[in-house]
């Protein structure tokens, strides 16, 4: 219980005033029931995040509680894809697993049907919705570190955020045609400006971002890193290269320039490539010529 408490003392939680405006609209609706049990399904869904990542050594700095859900903020820039995808999952086991113990405990004691239906409701529907293919959530994370290796990192965010926001459309849609029709699809709305708000733009300390950091294989190599070796033809240009690498793997690189003499370059000499040329250099240019 002390290692539990020392691990959420290093992060901070923090509240935002959507979480109590919802709060304030759910207690006028007389359903505060639900929202209580909304939360503690929230949190630990995103617990459930913390854990993982702290587990795979990785700095978590803050816990935020919104109208929106949670989110987990921290140092993951050079997060690799087998990482993110654990670290993603977990939230959506632990609601499933939620929803199976709970299933499981009406078989035994049918007389809490009562008491936990909500519970189990609340926990199926976090467990589906993070697995739509829709950046930030979960889903959508680990829709983009599967296609990364085929697409690039790039392309897949350019998809799922596409998927996003289509999705969104699609949900605001539902939510007028239910106020032209009387219906209540409040909640349905709500979730659609979250998802068009976030979709359109990627939160900049948001969990998982991914950008080229030169030199992020020095955090890398405290949890072991991956050794990449790529081949170049000389004429390419540096550019080229810079497509090729991400954060993620420590680079030995080869260039076979002319009368196929050959180059080998190593990550901190890559590092310095890009600080003092131009991306239309050509390869062969950066070595000198006999």
């Amino acid at each position: 219980m002390e290692g539990i408490k020392e691990r959420l003392n290093k992060a901070k939680f923090l509240i935002l005033p959507s979480f109590w405006l919802l709060l304030l609209f759910s207690l006028l609706l007389k359903v505060s029931y639900l929202m209580g049990l909304y939360t503690i399904s929230v949190l630990i869904h995103e617990l459930a995040h913390f854990f993982v990542a702290k587990k795979l050594n990785y700095k978590c700095k803050q816990i935020t509680l919104s109208a929106f859900g949670a989110v987990l903020y921290g140092d993951f820039d050079d997060i690799d894809r087998g990482d993110s995808i654990k670290i993603a999952i977990a939230g959506p086991a632990v609601n499933a697993a939620l929803c199976i113990l709970t299933v499981a405990l009406w078989w035994i004691f049918p007389a809490t049907y009562v008491f936990t239906y909500h519970f189990a409701l609340c926990n199926f529907f976090l467990l589906i919705i993070n697995l739509l293919p829709c950046y930030p959530l979960d889903g959508g994370r680990i829709f983009i570190a599967l296609a990364e290796r085929r697409w690039g990192y790039k392309n897949s965010l350019k998809i799922a955020r596409v998927v996003t926001v289509a999705l969104s459309i699609i949900l605001f849609f539902i939510f007028v045609l239910g106020i032209l029709y009387k219906e209540n699809l409040y909640t349905v709305g709500l979730f659609a400006v979250f998802l068009l708000l976030t979709g359109a733009n990627e939160t900049k300390f948001a969990i998982y971002r991914k950008q080229l950091v030169f030199d992020s294989y020095k955090r890398g190599i405290k949890r072991g890193i991956e050794k990449k070796c790529l081949v170049f033809d000389g004429n390419l240009p540096l550019s080229i290269l810079l497509k090729k690498l991400s954060g993620n793997f420590f680079y030995e690189i080869t260039v076979i320039c002319d009368n196929d003499k050959t180059f080998i370059l190593q990550q901190p000499q890559i590092n310095k490539l890009f600080m003092g040329f131009s991306l239309d250099t050509p390869l062969k240019e950066l070595f000198p010529q006999k």
